[in-house]
């Protein structure tokens, strides 16, 4: 199953236009196909996967229509299961529209919508990953404007818009218009930003720990974390700035007081490396190890999580605790879970904003809550950002939170005191 959006000129009223030949209106598709779906309804669950999706759809109709402010006759409409088409239309007199230049502007356009949209409705570590095509065309007849058209042509010239590459040779990101070079030289020279915020114990009330949270240089074109994390998927440098996360950060746990914890993102390929294993044998470090904490943020295939799983049992008798990141409500992270034998299993952006939809997804987080803690799991609500969002979390029994409700990320040197 593909979500698929289609922009669709002309207004219906205009296709008589094509059967009578009458050619002073020019007409284009747009179109995108987000892959992957059937994957995000096993993370997320399909009530709470729905809820997202109709949210990211209500997001994404203005912006739909500004792109199209240039035209006439726009419409915005849902024709289709899983189909959106916009209609619009522009005179072919109109010399200031140029018909070539329009396909690049709408390319660009939607590509940054929907990785905007994806990030913000799907979470940071899913919603970066998603991939999907897109492509923009004039209109030449009638056929064009079937569902069985544009998927065709999605199909055989579609730009496929995936920032989990890795192999790219590119030198320039599109996603920050940095080089790869300016980019290695930020992550050499120590320049990153560091910000922690706050976990809160719900059922205590009180701060439980801090996650460590990275940003680019100040005023830099990476400066955002979307931005910065972007671009390192992009030119396949996620290890690296993995590390740098953890090597600038760590040093922090030292100043934590000893019933708080410092957690760390990390991937798969990071928390298995030697240069984390040396980071933590490090004999300054190794007194403080019970206040470490790594947040493993893919969702991985269960053949690669009994691949790390022994890791992940050598870290937790050394007391460093493996989290899950980025939870859902669907059987895949349940089985995750269970192998890994996580303490803590973290609901992501994407659950908690749905918290206002009603009883159907209190239900849903009630029952992962339960599901975890018969595991031994506990669970926390990442991206609190209303006072609902925390009362309903506290009353299902989620017993950790964070976000913007609680507290904002704050410079690291502003929450704890130390110098090298």
């Amino acid at each position: 199953m593909a979500f698929v959006f289609i922009g669709i000129c002309p207004y219906i009223k205009l296709l008589q236009l094509f059967e009578s030949e009458i050619l002073t209106i020019k007409n284009m598709v747009y179109a995108v196909s987000l892959s992957g779906t059937e994957k995000l309804e096993n993370i997320f669950g399909k009530p709470v996967l729905q809820s997202a999706w109709s949210n990211l759809l209500t997001e994404i109709t203005p912006r739909v229509y500004e792109m199209f402010g240039r035209y006439q006759n726009v419409q915005f409409v849902q024709q289709y299961e899983n189909m959106f088409i916009v209609k619009a239309s522009f005179m072919a007199s109109d010399s200031m529209l140029d018909p070539e230049e329009q396909q690049e502007i709408l390319l660009s356009a939607g590509s940054t919508f929907m990785r905007d949209a994806l990030l913000k409705h799907f979470g940071a570590a899913t919603g970066r990953k998603l991939a999907f095509s897109n492509f923009c065309t004039l209109v030449k007849d009638r056929e064009q404007l079937s569902e069985h058209s544009v998927r065709l042509e999605l199909q055989k010239n579609g730009t496929l818009q995936d920032l989990h590459l890795g192999n790219t040779k590119s030198e320039l990101s599109p996603c920050s218009n940095i080089t790869r070079q300016e980019f290695s030289e930020i992550l050499q020279k120590d320049k990153l930003q560091t910000f922690v915020q706050s976990i809160v114990d719900l059922q205590r009330n009180e701060v439980a720990g801090f996650e460590i949270l990275t940003r680019g240089p100040k005023g830099s074109n990476i400066e955002r974390a979307d931005k910065l994390f972007n671009t390192a998927t992009y030119f396949g440098m996620t290890k690296e700035i993995e590390l740098a996360c953890v090597r600038k950060g760590i040093n922090y746990v030292k100043q934590v007081p000893s019933h708080q914890f410092l957690t760390f993102n990390v991937g798969p390929e990071v928390l298995t490396s030697p240069e984390l294993s040396s980071l933590l044998e490090d004999p300054s470090i190794k007194p403080y190890h019970q206040q470490i904490v790594f947040e493993l943020t893919e969702h991985l295939p269960l053949s690669d999580v009994k691949k790390i799983t022994h890791v992940v049992q050598e870290m937790h008798h050394k007391g460093i605790q493996v989290w899950l990141d980025d939870t859902g409500c669907g059987f895949f992270d349940f089985s995750t879970a269970e192998m890994l034998k996580t303490p803590v299993a973290k609901l992501c952006i994407t659950v908690i904003r749905q918290i206002s939809k009603g009883h159907v997804i209190e239900c849903e987080i009630e029952e992962t809550r339960k599901r975890l803690n018969s595991l031994g799991t506990k669970t926390l609500g990442e991206g609190v950002e209303e006072k609902e969002q925390a009362e309903v979390l506290q009353r299902l029994g989620v017993q950790l939170a964070q976000g913007y409700y609680f507290h904002k990320p704050t410079p690291i040197e502003q929450v704890f005191n130390y110098s090298h």
